[in-house]
């Protein structure tokens, strides 16, 4: 694969997608026992894009099994609740991709702050993981969850990606250096709540 396409911030979804497939590949019983991404450069030179082991891993086979909500349903949930949460929150909303595939849903919200860079970043990316894990909880398959949170001018600030369907889950983050999002995270104010069909 073409290295730059492995680069920050966007690579970090690049890189989950292809071990989420792999995962994907092993639980229906594709023998892989070692996930290695290369990226190529223009000049052909190689490098690691990253390795991991596969053997070990507990899957969650539950992901594929039939959801305990219908996908036009769970589609509306997820919808509803991370708007709600984008207008809570008061960033904008670029876009909201629910990316349907066969293991549930695999949403990706794409924001822009206006105010507080730090603190906005730090509520938007709390508030829509606790709505998607509500969600999840209430039998909307939702495995994968991408975030992306640009400033004003569009630069990046925030990409990061929660995929449940191993063990505890796996989580991945790429942050701006001109945010401080450890000083912002866990604000107390309250969740709104995901709206009930």
């Amino acid at each position: 694969m073409a290295a730059a396409a492995l680069a920050s911030p966007d690579g970090i979804f690049v890189g989950q997608s292809i071990e989420h497939e792999v995962l994907y590949m092993v639980r229906h019983g594709v023998p892989v026992r070692m996930l290695v991404v290369v990226g190529v450069n223009d000049d052909g030179s190689e490098q690691m894009g990253g390795m991991k082991p596969l053997g070990d891993l507990a899957y969650s086979n539950h992901w594929d099994l039939p959801g305990e909500v219908g996908d036009e349903e769970s589609a509306v949930l997820l919808e509803q609740g991370l708007r709600r949460v984008v207008e809570e929150v008061g960033v904008t909303l670029i876009s909201l991709h629910l990316d349907p595939d066969d293991d549930g849903f695999h949403p990706h919200l794409v924001v822009s702050v206006g105010g507080d860079a730090s603190t906005q970043t730090a509520l938007i990316s709390e508030r829509a993981a606790a709505v998607v894990e509500e969600l999840t909880e209430r039998g909307v398959k939702v495995p994968v969850f991408k975030l992306s949170v640009n400033g004003r001018a569009g630069e990046p600030l925030l990409r990061s990606y929660k995929d449940q369907t191993v063990g505890g889950g796996s989580y991945g983050r790429w942050a701006s250096p001109t945010i401080r999002l450890d000083d912002h995270m866990t604000l107390s104010v309250p969740i709104p709540p995901v709206p009930v069909l």
